[in-house]
């Protein structure tokens, strides 16, 4: 049998066994639960700008002026199959494509077009 570490026979014989597994229990749950919403952010820009890129190739390649759908950017090799058409909240980007720019748009953890916390490449024009 593994011999409980020293620790935690510590913290139980201080706190006794149900008060040390709590504050265990919640130790963990707040390290779990630590995270970074700009990490989130930093990695949906990434992969909106390589969407972006992949958008510009497919136009190039194809003289066309409108936008590809992302399914079809992974089927003509635009994009590696493997690879996620999510945001970081599980929500699919939005392509826009006008003549002068292609915007690519992440709705952000509400999911909802438009409001403060979308996430937009290039930045919107004021």
């Amino acid at each position: 049998m593994k011999r409980i570490p020293r620790w935690l026979r510590i913290l139980l014989w201080i706190f006794g066994i149900p008060t040390a597994f709590a504050i265990v229990a919640v130790f963990l749950l707040v390290i779990s639960m630590r995270h970074d919403p700009y990490d989130s952010k930093r990695s949906v820009e990434t992969w909106a700008r390589i969407l972006r890129a992949a958008t510009q190739n497919w136009q190039a390649s194809t003289g066309q002026t409108t936008c590809p759908t992302v399914r079809q950017l992974i089927e003509e090799k635009h994009l590696d199959p493997d690879t996620s058409t999510l945001d970081a909240w599980g929500k699919p980007f939005v392509l826009e494509c006008r003549s002068d720019e292609i915007y690519v748009t992440s709705l952000g953890p509400d999911g909802k077009l438009g409001t403060k916390d979308d996430i937009r490449v290039p930045k919107a024009q004021p």
